[in-house]
């Protein structure tokens, strides 16, 4: 049955009336199906909110596609896990109205999640076999969270901003003016390239971003 899983999110109060979700920034009332992240309030679609409630019940927890279509729709198909990145996709960009358009919120979620990718990234990399020659992790905001010096080596993958700019844009559906506030709240990319042991060049074709892949994997395995 669609949303049953809130239940145990919300928490039933001694007369069976559901009690709405509340933390230190998301506000959830799930009578009226309404959120607000740090008194933003956010207009969602029914499904939009079950994917916003499901995540905030499981926070920190990876969570399997075919469970989210399963808690969302009662059932997977082809068709339902492309509906799943559309109504994933909308979320990501509503969240992002409200947290790139107000530093105050962007640092607070960061706050949020930094902790849990760290403990994630470390739990992955004490699994891996000692036999392994080095292993990657793929770190969204590496220099702004700090854990550069966490990694043996850094690469970045550097390309023009106006091909950085029309990808984002082209990716999340966003306009110019929202793409830019996010590649705004990010470390200049000229900067993370001087921070960088190896930078890969993805302006040219596949090719040439798979040869530079290359070279850089047999250096590491010489590191």
């Amino acid at each position: 049955m669609e949303g049953v899983y809130m239940a145990s999110l919300q928490g039933i109060n001694n007369n069976n009336q559901v009690m709405p979700y509340r933390d230190e920034h998301l506000v959830m009332d799930f009578a009226l199906q309404s959120a607000a992240l740090d008194a933003e309030r956010m207009v969602l679609t029914r499904k939009e909110y079950d994917l916003l409630s499901l995540l905030v019940q499981h926070a920190g927890e990876i969570i399997p596609r075919e469970a989210l279509l399963m808690q969302v729709w009662g059932y997977g198909s082809e068709i339902r896990t492309r509906t799943l990145d559309v109504h994933i996709r909308r979320l990501r960009k509503k969240l992002g109205a409200v947290v790139f358009s107000d530093p105050v919120a962007r640092r607070d979620l960061e706050a949020i999640i930094h902790p849990f990718v760290r403990e994630a990234t470390d739990r992955w990399f004490a699994s891996l076999s000692p036999h392994h020659p080095f292993a990657v992790a793929d770190i969204p905001l590496l220099f702004e969270a700090g854990r550069d010096v966490d990694f043996d080596a850094i690469i970045v993958a550097a390309c023009a901003p106006e091909t950085e700019l029309r990808r984002l844009i082209a990716r999340d559906g966003l306009n110019e003016a929202e793409a830019r506030l996010r590649i705004a709240a990010q470390l200049p990319l000229d900067q993370k390239i001087g921070k960088a042991d190896y930078v890969i060049h993805t302006d040219g074709s596949f090719a040439e971003t798979d040869r530079q892949v290359g070279e850089g994997v047999s250096q590491l395995r010489n590191h």
